[in-house]
């Protein structure tokens, strides 16, 4: 996007330029197996969206660490509707404990999760956070849906290690509630 910006000589460089660029990227990126951002400046939407957009080109991070950043359900909604089908298809450990996101950032990450995102995901650690019902339950559905098929634990906030939906979907399959 910000190649496409940019102006060119001639602009047919712009088309190899912005191929070049997202080659570079992607050798880059696809070689880091963990990312830790733990106790960062809170993502801007623009910047959490931009960080999705990087790590659908991580093919091989297996550990992502957003704990105590700050993160907003709106950062949480436009990094999550960014992945595609199939992203992060090597990650197991996800944190996003410690945060400010509630139902509607989990609902994204749900949405994500039920659309292919996440395939290997064995670790999901969420508690800290602000997330209500309908939050636990959007999740609950994605993990009933057949979503998170390699979760093995889920940490919650106490008061939601209860939580019907949560454990109708959980304990048939040997989730672990935290």
């Amino acid at each position: 996007m910000l190649i496409e910006s940019k102006t060119f000589t001639n602009g047919a460089d712009r088309v190899a330029v912005k191929a070049l660029f997202r080659k570079m990227s992607i050798n880059q990126l696809g070689g880091i197996t963990a990312l830790d951002f733990d106790g960062m400046s809170p993502p801007s939407v623009e910047g959490a969206r931009r960080l999705g957009g990087c790590l659908n080109l991580s093919g091989n991070l297996n550990s992502l660490d957003l704990r105590q950043v700050g993160m907003s359900d709106e950062a949480c909604k436009a990094l999550f509707s960014t992945l595609s089908n199939g992203a992060l298809d090597k990650l197991t450990f996800l944190r996003l404990d410690n945060n400010a996101i509630g139902d509607s950032g989990i609902e994204a990450l749900a949405d994500a999760l039920s659309k292919g995102a996440l395939p290997a995901l064995q670790i999901l650690v969420l508690g800290g956070n602000n997330i209500g019902d309908a939050g636990l339950t959007a999740l609950a559905d994605a993990c009933a849906s057949g979503a998170l098929a390699s979760l093995k634990k889920i940490a919650v906030d106490t008061k939601h290690e209860r939580h019907p939906q949560l454990v109708a979907a959980c304990q048939p399959r040997g989730i672990q509630i935290a």
